[in-house]
This record gives structure tokens, sequence and C-alpha cells, in this order.
């Protein structure tokens, strides 16, 4: 269950991060990304950031890549930009959920087309 200070400090972080990563950050490999949801901890230590990354499965490597070297770069910088007492732990996890919702979509208009 999560409480409404855990939503707004993950949507916090993720429209903070968000902007580090469009402004500040400037490792090639970290383009086209979008980050979608957050999870963080009930003691607001450890947050788990999802994002979309646009491009070849080599690419979207490339950008996790860059993503987990940026990590103290992005930490740093949000505990100057948020007023936390602790800077929660940054994690980067793929999400795929687009690409699943767009190949079943697929599934069922080819399915949907047989009949």
């Amino acid at each position: 269950m999560t409480t409404q200070r855990q939503a707004r400090v993950a949507r916090e972080v993720i429209h903070a991060v968000s902007n580090l990563v469009e402004t500040r950050v400037s490792d090639p490999r970290i383009n086209f990304v979008t980050f979608t949801t957050a999870k963080i901890s009930p003691d607001l230590k450890h947050i788990r950031i999802f994002y979309s990354a646009m491009g070849s499965e080599a690419e979207k490597k490339e950008c996790a890549t860059g993503l987990d070297r940026a990590k103290g770069y992005l930490r740093r910088e949000l505990g100057r930009a948020l007023r936390l007492r602790f800077t929660p732990a940054l994690e980067f996890e793929a999400d795929d959920s687009a690409e699943r919702a767009d190949r079943i979509s697929r599934l069922l208009a080819d399915d949907h087309g047989e009949e």
C-alpha cells in the first residue's frame, strides 16, 4: 500500500530526474528516454524508476548503461533539488509495458482478422 507521501515524493523524483536528464546530463547514450513511473520504499530511502527508451535493443542497453553511470550525479542533484531528510538511492528499470501492449494489440488484430 502506497501512502500519499510516497506517491508525492515519487512524482517529484520522476519530474526532477526527467528535468536533469533533459537539461544537464550530456551522456549521448541517454537519449529518447521517458520516465514512466516509480516505486519508492516506505522509508523513502530507495526508489525504483521505470523508464522507456526508444531504439534498437543495443541502443536500449546503452541507455541502461548510461543511466546506471549517471546514478550518482542524479542522486546528488536530487539532494539539492528536493527537501528530504534522505536522498533516495536510485535504481533504474526498463519498462516494457508499452511494447507488450503493442504486441498484444497486434496479436488480437491478427486473430480478429482471421475470423
